[in-house]
Parts: C-alpha cells; sequence; structure tokens
C-alpha cells in the first residue's frame, strides 16, 4: 500500500497503487479535494515519498491551488463592495479566502471564530453563531456584542 503523510496534520491518505487508471485519477481528485479543503488550517509542507503520487504530480497539483487561490484573492480585493468595507470599518480584519472572487473571512466580533462573507451577495454568515444578514445587520450584531461586554 502507498500512503502519503501530512506532517502536523497527522493524516494519512492509503490506496493501493494502479497505476494511470480511472481508479488513480480519482485518487487525485481526492487528494486535490483534500488540499483544497484543508487549506484554512494546514497546507501540505512538502512532498515526503512517493506513493499515491510523485513529486512532479504533488508540485503539479499544490502550484495549481496556490495560483488559484492567489488569482481568486487578488480578484477579491479589486472589488471590494460595501459589507467588506463596513467589516474593515468595524475592526473585524476582513481578508479574501481564495476561494472564490466573492469569498472573505473576518474575525465574528467578541468571539474566537472567523465569519464569512459573499461580495456577490453582499452578506455574512456566522455558522457558529446561527447569524447572517446584510451590512447593517452585521453593524448591529457587533453593537449587541458590545453592549453584552460592558
Amino acid at each position: 500500500m502507498d500512503k502519503l503523510i501530512f506532517k502536523g496534520a497527522q493524516k494519512a491518505l492509503i490506496s493501493p497503487h494502479r497505476g494511470y487508471d480511472t481508479e488513480f485519477l480519482t485518487r487525485l481528485s481526492l487528494l486535490e479535494l483534500f488540499f483544497r479543503t484543508v487549506h484554512f488550517f494546514e497546507w501540505p509542507s512538502g512532498f515526503i515519498s512517493q506513493g499515491i503520487v510523485d513529486k512532479n504530480t504533488f508540485d503539479g497539483i499544490t502550484r495549481k491551488i496556490k495560483k488559484e487561490l492567489e488569482e481568486n484573492e487578488q480578484k477579491a480585493r479589486e472589488k471590494e463592495t460595501n459589507i467588506i468595507k463596513v467589516a474593515r470599518n468595524l475592526g473585524l480584519h476582513p481578508e479574501p479566502t481564495g476561494d472564490s472572487p466573492s469569498s472573505w473571512r473576518a474575525r465574528c466580533p467578541g468571539m474566537n471564530h472567523p465569519l464569512f462573507m459573499d461580495t456577490k451577495e453582499n452578506i455574512f454568515f456566522c455558522g457558529w453563531c446561527k447569524r447572517k444578514g446584510t451590512a447593517e445587520d452585521l453593524i448591529l450584531l457587533v453593537e449587541e456584542r458590545n453592549k453584552s461586554r460592558k
């Protein structure tokens, strides 16, 4: 069996290697999906040893994802909408996620987790707090959190 280990994440993907067939291409797609999913929390520290993929394939996957994330971040910065400006003025430190040109994250006011913003819809949403809304709703949320801390 072949395995690819992510240092720090202590995770391993294990799969028998049978060549460049449909099964192998499916494993590559799953590996790319995994990298895209965990990029907020952990990025592969580098190629360790040949297994599911060789170094060139690994480098190709990570280079492709990094390029896409950087392009999306740049596009997002070029098209800031009202929700981003309001979040910045409120001190929530919004940053593009890179997932899409309209996806941003910021500090959830008074909490230790992020909230997310979509500039295409001009809304915010926090899955942890179960809150969402417009820029005006974000202002109200910050005011509410500030009152509860006093």
